[in-house]
């Protein structure tokens, strides 16, 4: 028999740009976080720790290693894409530290 899945409950607007407001994006720790915390955030990806800079691709990024091992592509804002050029332009080398070529456009 199968059991009810229980709605998960949101984050409001409030508690979002309190989350974000927490990292000091003067540094370089602050900026990942902020990143990291923004993929999460606008994409629900929880392969998070397996993006690579090659992944990233135009206004997607390509999930390569998932649970069920296929690959998908997930959306990204324009707001996402920004914060991620910016990452990329500071040496940011996103969260698995392997270095590709990257094609945003």
């Amino acid at each position: 028999m199968k059991r009810r899945k229980e709605v998960v409950s949101t984050l409001s607007k409030d508690q979002i740009k309190l989350l974000l407001s927490l990292c000091d994006r003067k540094t370089f720790v602050g900026v990942r976080d902020y990143t990291i915390m923004m993929l999460m955030l606008d994409t629900a990806i929880r392969e998070l720790a397996n993006i690579e800079v090659a992944d990233v691709k135009h206004n997607e990024i390509v999930i390569r290693e998932t649970k069920t091992f296929f690959e998908r592509i997930v959306p990204m804002s324009k707001k996402l894409k920004e914060q991620m050029e910016i990452c990329i332009k500071i040496g940011i080398k996103f969260f698995s530290i392997k270095a590709h070529a990257i094609q945003l456009e």
